[in-house]
């Protein structure tokens, strides 16, 4: 806040000097805010307390009915019947509705569209809402919707993609992001969806024809790692086709828990190994060398060798579970409702369903919902760290997770 604010600094130069990406910033500084506002309001308001602080909706507005596929299975064939924009307007009424009351159920809400929304035909309709939830919580428009997260999808093959470019203009985003898992037959491979590759490109040009940046987050997995040096030539050769600006990022992804066979099928099958790595050049490697401290088995070593150094909680890792009072909640098509694990720490917790429950029920559920207590860091090593593994992990919390995946595999996903 202080570099942001007091020093005038950039997103991107707070990153420089922290060591982490400017979207990591942009989200800490969000969370920031929240917490400020929070302690500010509890020394200004004499207020009875709300029941919840605040109140984050994901809807998963295109794509699979099944909410806890929204976290990995980026890129799927969008469904055949997406959720619909007047239903989702009423589900969002009903949650603001309730920041009204004296004194008010929720302080705060917040939405936003998942699972490819630029293929949703009331997009802009979307985007729309999201621009006004963000006027309304005084939120700075460069951190809160600069850049768009899509496949591609949407602004390759809607008839009005000028209009989406446009519209995303007016309101202050300066660029897209984009994944890139590989070469044509890998990216579509990956995506689940033929001409997902074509689709990334096209949209790219596109927003840089619109006078935006196009970002490519090159994810690195076990079958795209010969490849890489190509694909850097692609995305270069389009930046010198193009006026506008085009950045690409080589990311290892870290492990997701949800308790779905695809993101073990990533660790099992792609994810890349010590061998992978060795003679690839430093700047198209996802991790800084020597790559062996990055092991699974360099990780169990570590941790257990200082099972109480809090520096691996905090490293790369926003710890906000203590954040009492405001979730996030994941809706599907269905309109099953799941509460968002802080840090993807558990899979998602099935509340109950908007429309059959009703949302007096749901509130209720989400008040008595439990956090649920985790083994720390050095326990889940010793029972669950493979010391033999050469598996690339970027950081410890990337093993935690897969650990966590299992702790959880343990007890049903219970």
């Amino acid at each position: 806040l202080e570099l942001y604010y007091m020093q005038d600094m950039s997103c991107s130069e707070i990153g420089r000097i922290v060591g982490v990406s400017a979207n990591a910033i942009r989200d800490r500084l969000y969370r920031a805010r929240k917490r400020l506002r929070k302690e500010m309001i509890g020394m200004t308001e004499k207020t009875a307390k709300a029941r919840f602080e605040w109140i984050g909706l994901e809807f998963c507005v295109t794509g699979s009915s099944d909410s806890t596929r929204l976290f990995h299975a980026v890129g799927s064939n969008p469904a055949e019947e997406p959720i619909s924009f007047s239903d989702v307007k009423k589900v969002i009424d009903q949650f603001t509705e309730l920041t009204r009351t004296k004194p008010p159920v929720v302080k705060g809400v917040g939405f936003c569209p998942h699972y490819e929304p630029t293929a949703h035909p009331d997009f802009l309709s979307f985007w729309e809402l999201i621009v006004n939830f963000s006027d309304e919580a005084e939120e700075d428009p460069d951190e809160t919707y600069s850049v768009l997260s899509t496949n591609g999808y949407g602004i390759a093959r809607a008839e009005n993609y000028r209009e989406i470019l446009q519209k995303l203009k007016d309101v202050g985003t300066k660029g897209i992001s984009l994944p890139l898992h590989g070469l044509e037959e890998h990216h579509d491979w990956f995506a689940h969806r033929k001409g997902a590759f074509h689709d990334v490109f096209l949209a790219a040009e596109r927003a840089a024809e619109a006078g935006m940046g196009a970002y490519f987050n090159v994810w690195v997995d076990r079958q795209n790692i010969p490849h890489l040096s190509e694909i850097m030539d692609i995305i270069g050769k389009l930046r010198d086709r193009v006026q506008g600006e085009i950045a690409q990022f080589i990311i290892l992804p870290r492990y997701i828990v949800t308790g779905k066979d695809e993101v073990r099928f990533y660790e099992s099958e792609l994810r890349p190994r010590l061998s992978d790595l060795e003679g690839l050049p430093s700047h198209l490697a996802p991790i800084e060398p020597p790559y062996d401290k990055y092991t699974e088995s360099a990780w169990v070593e570590r941790i257990l060798a200082n099972p109480t150094d809090p520096s691996f909680m905090t490293q790369g890792f926003d710890d906000v579970s203590d954040d009492e009072g405001c979730y996030i909640l994941i809706i599907d098509r269905l309109f099953d409702i799941y509460r968002e694990p802080y840090n993807f720490e558990w899979p998602p917790a099935k509340i109950g369903n908007l429309k059959t429950d009703g949302l007096p029920a749901i509130l209720d559920r989400l008040e008595a919902h439990q956090t649920p207590q985790l083994p720390d860091l050095a326990t889940l090593a010793g029972k669950y760290g493979d010391r033999d593994s050469m598996l690339i992990h970027r950081s410890a919390f990337s093993v935690r997770s897969k650990w966590l995946d299992m702790y959880w595999q343990e007890r049903g996903n219970a």
